[in-house]
């Protein structure tokens, strides 16, 4: 019998007898793929949350792909009251260092009609949690402010969500196709997760601002001026890009 399909029968019956959380630890991300697509055909997609990351570690100090960076994110919106679930991670995904639920927490967004808000603390609050602003937003994580129009796609909702504003208040939710830019469905009500998972508060960038200043001053004993001086303006250029919430993906050896 096929290793997977052994331990996806036994962790299915085991669940059935079983009221909390279960974590499994596959030996790589295909394994953990295969266990995940096993499992949610007996239990049900519905109770499997599946953990993904690049197997490489090059890969993540450069950049993961989009596909697995967007499942992450699910994922990690389902772990935060996560309840009666089956958990599947591999060694990457279990190695890779994450934001703190409460920042996870902070930076999603729910919103209803009706709710009178403020339109720069919610186009902050996307930028600071890695959405990307563009003029017309053409694929998931992305968000568009025309007029009183905000346009955000979450990666938890199968379609952009249409903010319709009258001054500050939500008049109307609706997602649209992007494709045609036409209503699909109005809703009362939406969330919107972060866009990243390497994500900062502004408590975490003063530490990593003084513990590279610290590590600089350390590193200035033993290297040529020339590199001190590249080093200090590569560092102090990357602490600027991530308080301008700039491509944070990129700034995750930080963590």
């Amino acid at each position: 019998m096929d290793d997977t399909l052994g331990i996806s029968l036994l962790l299915s019956t085991y669940y059935h007898s079983n009221k909390e959380n279960i974590l499994v630890l596959a030996s790589n991300l295909y394994n953990a793929q295969r266990i995940s697509n096993l499992i949610s055909s007996f239990i049900g997609d519905e109770n499997v949350i599946l953990y993904p990351a690049d197997e490489l570690l090059r890969a993540e100090s450069l950049a993961s792909s989009k596909e697995l960076v967007s499942q992450r994110l699910y994922a990690l919106s389902r772990l935060i009251d996560a309840k009666h679930k089956v958990v599947i991670a591999h060694p990457s995904s279990v190695l890779r260092y994450l934001p703190s639920p409460k920042l996870f927490t902070d930076l999603t967004i729910n919103l209803e009609v009706g709710q009178v808000i403020d339109v720069d603390k919610l186009i902050n609050q996307l930028v600071s949690s890695g959405y990307y602003r563009v003029n017309k937003i053409d694929r998931s994580l992305e968000f568009a402010k025309r007029g009183d129009i905000i346009d955000v796609y979450s990666i938890n909702n199968d379609y952009p969500i249409r903010i319709s504003l009258f001054d500050n208040e939500i008049e109307s939710l609706a997602f649209f196709d992007i494709a045609t830019q036409e209503s699909k469905e109005k809703v009362n009500e939406v969330k919107i997760i972060p866009a990243s998972d390497v994500l900062f508060s502004l408590d975490e960038i003063k530490t990593i601002r003084y513990k590279l200043t610290k590590q600089m001053e350390e590193d200035q004993k033993s290297l040529s001026n020339e590199i001190i001086d590249r080093l200090i303006l590569k560092t102090n250029d990357d602490i600027e890009e991530i308080l301008s919430f700039n491509n944070l993906d990129k700034y995750y050896k930080y963590y």
